[in-house]
């Protein structure tokens, strides 16, 4: 199966899916030999490793964003480029260990309270209730085992001055992309159908760079 035809299964499968479930489906695109199930217990790091990987061989290494000043609401159109950074060795000290979150973990903390999920979470990785300074600690511990736990982005307002950090999210921003791209990709193949005959599956399996030339014939009727 082509690389184009496991993404538009994933927008496909995506439409009616929560989030994270969307996350797993693209991550299937590159990891295609891997069931949902095992995916699913991949630390969300290095899901979101393997969906940087994904995004930079479709779409390339630079990023384009809109933020905004929390202290004076200026709009700010941000590019930056965005790399995987690797696991550490692990945590100093002599806390009992901590095991990295999964997509699973997130999952079965979903239905319950905002306010009792980073409880409930917390015990899933420690395997025991944590109190209330263990759980303070618990993004620096993550961190320490591995920075991809939570990818930030760090932003300094050229009107005011004020200077702050905001939580980036590598699934949500590459699927509005992949959307962006399986509808242009349908289309395609809507004209090369119509022109050619072809059937979708045939299309789909000439490699990108040809199929460029076809559309290109295509539109110059």
């Amino acid at each position: 199966m082509t690389r184009d035809r496991r993404i538009l299964d994933a927008w496909e499968q995506g439409q009616s899916l929560h989030p994270l479930h969307r996350a797993l489906a693209m991550l299937a695109i590159c990891r295609p030999e891997e069931s949902l199930g095992a995916l699913a217990q991949w630390p969300i790091a290095d899901r979101d490793r393997a969906l940087l990987e994904l995004r930079a061989a479709l779409f390339g290494g630079r990023f384009s964003a809109v933020a905004t000043c929390p202290a004076c609401g200026e709009k700010l159109d941000v590019d930056f480029a965005l790399e995987a950074e690797p696991r550490r060795a692990g945590e100093d000290g002599e806390e009992p260990p901590l095991r990295l979150p999964d997509t699973q973990d997130l999952l079965a903390v979903l239905s319950l309270p905002p306010a009792a999920r980073l409880g409930a979470l917390a015990e899933r990785l420690a395997g025991r209730a944590l109190s209330f300074k263990e759980i303070e600690r618990l993004d620096g511990r993550l961190a320490a085992l591995d920075p991809m736990t939570e990818i930030s982005l760090g932003f300094e307002c050229p009107a005011c001055g004020e200077g702050w950090r905001t939580a980036f999210d590598i699934a949500a921003y590459l699927w509005e992309e992949l959307d962006d791209y399986a509808l242009r990709l349908m289309r395609e193949t809507d004209l090369l159908a119509r022109t050619y005959g072809w059937s979708e599956a045939e299309i789909l399996a000439v490699p990108p760079q040809r199929r460029q030339v076809y559309l290109d014939f295509a539109l110059e009727g």
